[in-house]
C-alpha cells in the first residue's frame, strides 16, 4: 500500500506540472504571437509612411487603419518610443545608405552586419520577416530597379518581458505543484486507509481460510488412505487423495502470495551465484523430462554473481521450470539461459508447445488466469505459480514476461543487477 501511496504522489505531481507547463506554454505562444503581430504590424507602417512611424492623428486619418488585419497598439508616444534603422542597399545587395536616427545603441557599420546577417540567412523573395538577434526586420523590394531596404525593429524589451513572463510561470507552475503535491501527501495516507484496511482484511481472510481449510483436508485425506489400507485402492478413494492433496497445494500457494504480499519489498539479499542456482534449478526436472522424450539444453553464462534473495531466485526458476516441463510437447525441447548486463540478469526459458487459441499473454500472470480448463486436471497445475514468479521478479527489482514463439512460447525474466543489501549501521 506504500508503493500505492508513492505511485498515486508520483502521478498528480507529474499530472500536475504537466497542466501548468501546458498553460505556461500556451501563454507564451500567445505573448510571443501578439507581440510578433505588433512588430510586424509597426514595420509595415513604416515602410508604408517612407521610414517614418505615423503620427496618432495621421494614422487615424489614413489607409494605415483601413488596410491592417489587426489593431496596432499605436499612440502619440510611439513615434518617440520605438526604436529602430533602415538599411538601404542595391540591386548588388551592397549597402548604400543607412538611416540610424531613430537608435542610439547601433552604428553604421553594425546595422550594415546585421543587413548582411539577414541577407544570407532568407531563402527565398517570401521570407520578408524574421528576427535576427534582438531585432524584428522585414525586407521591403523594389521590383522596379531590383533594390531592396531592411527595417530593423529593437525588441530586445519586449523579447526580455516575453522572457522573464515565461520564468515567472515556470517557477510559480513548479511552486503551486509542489504545494498541491505535499497537500495531496499530507492527505493521501487518509484517503489510502480504507484500501489498506480492506487489504489487510483480504490477507488475513486468506491467511485464515487457508489455515482453517487444511484441517479438514488433512482429516479427509487420512481417511480416505486409511480406507485404502482396509479396503484397498479404488478410483473413489485415489480421487479423493488426489483432488485433497491439490486442495492443500493450492493453500499453500496462496499462503505464499499473500506472505509475499505482506513482505512487498523488503527481502534479504545476499550474494548468490545465479549461473549455479540456475542449472541446480533445473536439474531435478531432467528425469520429468526424459519421461516425455524431451531434450533440455542450458545456455547459461557462466559466474553470474549479484545480490539477491536465494530462496526467491530459487522459486522462481523452479515455477518456471516446472511450467515449461508440464506443457512442453512430447519429444520436444526445453532451452534455459542466461545472460547479464550491468543493469540486469536475465533469466529465460522456453519450450515447445501447443498454443490455445486466444491465449492471452499478458494475463498469464493473472490468478487463477486460463486458457482453457481442460488443462486443469491434466497437468495439476492452479493458475498462481506464475503469479507467484512475477511478484518475486518485482520484488527483486526486475520483470517478467511471455513472448510466442513460432514452435511455442518463451518466459523472460530479469532480476536487478544492481540491488544491494542495506549497510549495517555501527553502534
Amino acid at each position: 500500500m506504500h508503493k500505492l501511496s508513492q505511485k498515486m504522489i508520483r502521478i498528480t505531481f507529474f499530472s500536475v506540472i504537466s497542466v501548468f507547463l501546458v498553460i505556461a506554454l500556451l501563454v507564451y505562444t500567445v505573448l510571443s504571437s501578439y507581440n510578433m503581430a505588433q512588430e510586424d504590424g509597426m514595420t509595415k507602417l513604416i515602410s508604408l509612411n517612407n521610414g517614418e512611424v505615423p503620427q496618432m492623428q495621421e494614422y487615424k486619418n489614413s489607409k494605415y487603419l483601413k488596410n491592417s488585419l489587426f489593431q496596432i497598439d499605436l499612440d502619440e508616444e510611439s513615434s518617440y518610443r520605438t526604436r529602430y534603422f533602415i538599411v538601404y542597399l542595391d540591386s548588388n545587395k551592397k549597402t548604400v545608405d543607412t538611416n540610424i536616427k531613430h537608435i542610439a545603441s547601433v552604428t553604421v557599420g553594425e546595422a550594415s552586419n546585421l543587413a548582411k546577417q539577414v541577407l544570407s540567412k532568407i531563402s527565398s523573395k517570401r521570407n520578408t520577416t524574421g528576427y535576427v538577434k534582438d531585432y524584428r526586420y522585414r525586407i521591403v523590394r523594389n521590383e522596379t530597379n531590383q533594390s531592396l531596404y531592411i527595417i530593423f525593429m529593437d525588441c530586445s524589451q519586449t523579447l526580455l518581458f516575453q522572457h522573464t513572463i515565461m520564468l515567472v510561470l515556470m517557477f510559480t507552475a513548479l511552486c503551486f505543484t509542489l504545494l498541491i503535491t505535499l497537500v495531496f501527501a499530507l492527505f493521501s495516507k487518509k484517503a489510502m486507509e480504507p484500501f489498506e484496511e480492506n487489504t489487510k482484511r483480504q490477507k488475513q481472510f486468506i491467511t485464515d481460510a487457508s489455515h482453517e481449510l487444511k484441517t479438514p483436508l488433512s482429516i479427509i485425506s487420512a481417511n480416505a488412505q486409511v480406507l485404502e489400507y482396509k479396503t484397498g485402492q479404488n478410483d473413489w478413494t485415489k480421487n479423493i487423495v488426489t483432488q485433497t492433496q491439490r486442495m492443500v497445494s493450492l493453500i499453500n500457494e496462496l499462503l505464499v502470495l499473500s506472505k509475499m504480499d505482506e513482505i512487498g519489498s523488503d527481502i534479504l539479499l545476499e550474494q548468490i551465484d545465479v549461473s549455479e542456482l540456475l542449472h541446480e534449478g533445473v536439474e531435478p526436472f531432467q528425469e520429468i523430462a526424459e519421461e516425455k522424450n524431451v531434450t533440455i539444453t542450458e545456455q547459461i553464462d557462466s559466474n553470474i554473481i549479484l545480490y539477491a534473495n536465494r530462496d526467491a531466485l530459487s522459486k522462481l526458476i523452479s515455477i518456471l521450470t516446472e511450467n515449461a516441463t508440464k506443457y512442453v510437447t512430447e519429444g520436444g525441447e526445453i532451452v534455459t539461459s542466461l545472460s547479464a548486463t550491468k543493469r540486469y540478469a536475465t533469466i529465460s526459458i522456453h519450450n515447445t508447445a501447443t498454443i490455445a487459441e486466444g491465449l492471452d499473454y499478458e494475463r498469464l500472470f493473472d490468478r487463477f488466469y486460463r486458457p482453457d480448463g481442460s488443462r486443469t486436471s491434466s497437468t495439476g497445475g492452479h493458475g498462481i505459480g506464475l503469479s507467484i514468479a512475477k511478484k518475486i521478479a518485482n520484488q527483486m527489482g526486475g520483470t517478467i514476461e511471455a513472448k510466442p514463439e513460432k514452435d511455442g512460447i518463451t518466459f523472460i525474466a530479469t532480476i536487478s543487477a544492481t540491488m544491494k543489501p542495506p549497510k549495517k549501521v555501527k553502534k
